[in-house]
């Protein structure tokens, strides 16, 4: 399982939305907040899993849906429902390691 980085629709449904760009090194550049600096592919039980960490720690949990949205929530605070769509996605020459956290 790999993730693309790329530019995605970030939307913290009933909150706000924004674009949001996942970087090949771990980083998120465009759309960057307090709570949203980082992003991680884990895989637990199995199950690959795009996390999104910051300020707060581990913000947000997401799982891969079969029409190619990450679905999921925020951990902390509003815990309000998130969906990422995918937007433009470059073609970076990378391996993804799925870490087993």
């Amino acid at each position: 399982m790999t993730l693309v980085p790329g530019t995605y629709h970030y939307h913290r449904i009933g909150h706000d939305e924004r674009e949001l760009e996942l970087l090949p090194d771990g980083s998120i550049g465009v759309g960057a907040g307090g709570a949203e600096k980082y992003w991680e592919l884990r895989n637990g039980s199995g199950i690959p899993r795009l996390t999104i960490q910051g300020d707060y720690g581990e913000i947000c949990a997401l799982q891969l849906e079969r029409d190619g949205c990450w679905r999921g929530r925020w951990l902390q605070f509003e815990k309000m429902p998130v969906e990422m769509i995918p937007r433009r996605h470059r073609n970076y020459d990378l391996d993804y390691e799925i870490s087993n956290g």
